[in-house]
């Protein structure tokens, strides 16, 4: 878990981390670019996120529990990072967030980390300096030290978060039955 996100500049005060690297690798400063923690062999993936990847994902990391709201909607919010901004944008290398409901009223299980007003899943691919750039934040290290490049990475940010890109704060909704015990993954 993380708190004082304001000194990072998230865009959340706290919340939690899920990292298929070490946690400790995202902290700043934002030293090098393409920081990892890379699990050899690679570690599985897990089916709801292979299907945003389309194909076999590695290195998953989730957490899954039950929620009973009062109320007829739920919404999280979450920002995405990524250590494979911007090299790997367009690549087959394309990390992947989701954030899945299922329960009393839902078919299946649905993903709700989508792009606003969309189906589009949160991957690299989906949110990065050329598609969706309105969601995207740069805090990459080659941009930051490149000479004659101006620097658009905000220094406090930089200063207090690894992770070469990030989304601004997006939200997860859904339309729930209250009372009724839905499952989060």
């Amino acid at each position: 878990s993380f708190s004082c996100g304001s000194a990072a500049k998230l865009g959340l005060e706290s919340g939690l981390v899920l990292t298929s690297g070490s946690v400790f690798n995202a902290k700043g400063p934002n030293s090098e670019s393409g920081k990892t923690g890379e699990n050899f062999p690679p570690l599985a993936g897990y089916s709801l996120l292979d299907g945003i990847a389309n194909g076999a994902g590695y290195d998953a990391v989730w957490v899954s529990f039950d929620i009973v709201s009062i109320t007829d909607s739920i919404k999280f919010d979450y920002v995405f990072a990524s250590e494979e901004y911007k090299e790997f944008v367009g690549s087959d290398y394309n990390d992947v967030f989701g954030f899945f409901i299922s329960g009393p009223g839902i078919t299946g299980t649905q993903n709700l980390a989508v792009l606003p007003n969309s189906t589009t899943p949160v991957t690299i691919n989906s949110i990065n300096h050329l598609d969706n750039p309105q969601y995207y934040i740069d805090n990459d290290f080659n941009d930051y030290i490149s000479p004659g490049n101006p620097a658009t990475i905000d220094a406090t940010r930089f200063a207090n978060f690894e992770f070469d890109g990030l989304t601004t704060v997006l939200t997860a909704r859904a339309r729930v039955i209250p009372g009724q015990t839905y499952r989060l993954i």
